[in-house]
Formats: structure tokens, sequence, C-alpha cells
């Protein structure tokens, strides 16, 4: 499978840095962004489009659009870290299962501010937590 193309899922993995582990957020107004895969530039986006409002849908990568099921606003949680949550249905993006290994899915689901919802934005330059606005990660 072409890692590049429509359509490839998005799982969690440990960090090694390579440009599929790279995101750039690009603001889309009123608070929510576009979240950019560098090496596919790509946007996140949940699966079957801006009517998926189901728990466990899938977060894939796709052609970038305007369409709410692919703008994502940051919700700060504290120490660092943000749920990333839908427009299109108000679901944050969650580790399937809250698994902590390398391969589970990652889908939309209910925003419960457990760890499996909450991430951190850490810069490439600098390796430390950074405002998403004009940085890439």
């Amino acid at each position: 499978t072409d890692m590049t193309e429509n359509g490839v899922a998005v799982q969690q993995w440990e960090a090694h840095g390579g440009d599929n582990q790279l995101f750039r957020f690009e603001s889309a107004g009123n608070g929510y962004y576009r979240i950019i895969a560098k090496h596919s530039e790509k946007g996140l986006d949940v699966t079957g489009g801006t009517c998926a409002n189901q728990n466990g849908t899938g977060i894939q990568q796709w052609q970038n659009g305007n369409h709410s099921n692919q703008l994502f606003k940051l919700v700060d949680q504290g120490n660092g870290y943000f749920m990333l949550v839908a427009k299109h249905s108000g679901k944050a993006i969650d580790v399937y299962a809250a698994e902590d290994d390398n391969g589970p899915r990652v889908v939309q689901y209910e925003p419960t501010g457990n760890d499996n919802q909450l991430f951190r934005l850490v810069a490439v330059n600098e390796l430390e937590e950074a405002a998403p606005t004009g940085v890439e990660y």
C-alpha cells in the first residue's frame, strides 16, 4: 500500500520522528485546524464524511478539503496536553481501547478526557511543547 494515498488508516506507533509522524496545523478559522501529515500532505479525516458521528469511527488521511470531518479544535487539558475534537461530530481523537503498544487504530469517540484522548504537541526543531499555529510538527 502506498502510504501517501487517500484512505490510509491512522494508527498509534512508537515515536521515531519519520515524516509520517510529523504534522502541520493549518488554521481553518474559528479555532479549528486542518492537521496535515508531512509524508503525504494529506489531512486527518474522520472516515465516512460529515455524516460519520458514531463512536469508534476510524481516522484516516485524505486529500485536504474544508469539510467539517477534516477540521479539529485543540481543547487544552492542562499539563501541556490537548484533546483534538472533530468539528462535525464533537468527538475526540482517541486511541482505540486505550492500548499503549504499536498498532492500535485511532478513532473518534465521545470526549472523556482519559489519557488515550490526550496529545502533547512537540515542535520538530525543539522537541518541546509549542503553540500549534504556524509550527510544523
